[in-house]
């Protein structure tokens, strides 16, 4: 049952909403449906100091993207630029002002949990299919597990690697090397971040690891049309497995015979065009289906 509906507004809704200047900005609100009581959840989100830009050098507006609640509205996922609280994560990393920081807000407490900075997530419904970029995030029913991707530097693992350099550009990259993609989950209840696809070996990675795709069912009116985009689980409902693709070598052993893990394999692959499927549980990685698999 859905307890209540959050959105983003220019608008300033509240006696506490600041947008910026002009409603430059735009704030995250919660409405419930049970108080008919109207929130926000992002208070001070445009306040001048909370607002530089480093890039351009001079003040702007703050964007809020939302990327979530669990069902009954208790915790909600979103991402804004700018430092909503000066607390650190687990891995005393601090929320940064003019890059996507993402938070937790858990509406029985009022507080507001800095989980990662510069994630660069986008909004659920966008970059679905691989041709756009793959989701960058996903949430369980009950919102106590996030799993998204991110190409910062977020736990003790170097994530940096040549075979990132220019991935997101058309022009032929310099190979030099830069920041690789990553899988990470998030538990609410233990406020951890783990990096479920960085190499166990502490090898650099030889690309990007991503969340499953979602896939096209058919053709209607001469071209795809948005609903019929199938979305794959990425993580199971209570947050103990995790579906990832990565081109890196995370395990040499074959996935034990079952029907839930697909046919025995020998080992898994790197490949050069597409990665190898593998599931994170328990704090381990178990192959999927090696890449060449997925190209028969």
């Amino acid at each position: 049952q859905v307890n209540a509906v959050f959105f983003p507004s220019k608008e300033q809704l509240t006696e506490t909403a600041n947008t910026g200047g002009s409603d430059e900005g735009n704030d995250l609100y919660g409405y419930s449906l049970a108080t008919g009581r109207l929130t926000d959840l992002t208070p001070e989100n445009n306040t001048p100091e909370k607002k530089f830009n480093r890039f351009e050098e001079e003040y702007e507006a703050v964007e809020v993207i939302f990327l979530g609640s669990s069902t009954n509205g208790q915790l909600v996922y979103f991402t804004a630029t700018s430092v909503l609280t000066a607390k650190p994560n687990i891995h005393g990393q601090a929320a940064k002002p003019g890059v996507s920081n993402l938070y937790v807000y858990d509406a029985t407490t009022g507080s507001t949990t800095f989980i990662a900075s510069g994630t660069g997530l986008r909004a659920p419904h966008m970059g679905l299919n691989r041709e756009e970029g793959g989701r960058t995030s996903e949430l369980t029913p009950d919102g106590r597990h996030l799993v998204f991707v991110s190409s910062e530097r977020l736990t003790e693992y170097n994530n940096v690697g040549p075979e990132c350099a220019g991935e997101d550009v058309n022009e032929v990259p310099h190979r030099q090397p830069a920041p690789c993609a990553e899988v990470y989950l998030y538990t609410a209840a233990a406020n951890s971040l783990v990096c479920v696809s960085c190499n166990p070996s502490g090898a650099p990675p030889a690309g990007s690891a991503r969340l499953p795709a979602a896939f096209h069912e058919g053709y209607e009116n001469g071209s795809y049309e948005p609903g019929t985009l199938q979305a794959p689980r990425a993580v199971s409902d209570d947050g103990s497995r995790v579906f990832f693709s990565s081109p890196d070598q995370l395990t040499g052993a074959a996935p034990p015979p079952t029907t839930t893990k697909g046919p025995q394999v020998p080992m898994a692959k790197n490949w050069e065009f597409e990665p190898d499927v593998y599931e994170y549980e328990g704090g381990g990685v178990h192959l999927i289906a090696p890449a060449a698999v997925l190209l028969t």
